[in-house]
């Protein structure tokens, strides 16, 4: 989801590589006791793993979960993309607290068309529509 949520916005986000959510995530998973990790809490689960993605970038440090001392996020150079993807995230957090819902994250796509009622009219071999 967090690799889905990143390809959609695209952008700046398109820098965090595959490698750098997992490692991510995989601190979160293994900080959590197994019972936290259920279908009934996929999204805490889902939630809380952006925001400790979030706290890695307010830190300016995701540590490789088989070289600890090695800093994933020096991979991004520029300090400015660190910035937008620290603030990008606050931003979806903070609008998540105060909603409570995954639409903040996956907000409806397509078109809205507005309701409009119509009259339908059905002859033998052709159909009418008129707008009333």
């Amino acid at each position: 989801l967090i690799k889905y949520l990143r390809d959609s916005k695209g952008g700046t986000v398109l820098k965090l590589w595959s490698h750098l959510l997992k490692t991510s995530v995989m601190h979160h998973v293994l900080r959590q006791d197994m019972t936290y990790w259920n279908n009934r809490n996929i999204e805490t689960c889902f939630v809380d793993c952006l925001r400790n993605l979030h706290v890695g970038f307010k830190k300016r440090f995701i540590s490789d979960i088989f070289y600890p001392q090695f800093n994933m996020l020096k991979r991004i150079e520029s300090e400015k993309i660190k910035e937008e993807v620290y603030t990008w995230l606050a931003k979806l957090l903070t609008k998540y607290d105060k909603e409570n819902s995954l639409d903040v994250f996956f907000p409806a796509t397509g078109i809205v068309v507005k309701e409009k009622p119509i009259a339908v009219k059905i002859a033998r071999g052709s159909t009418e529509i008129k707008d009333l």
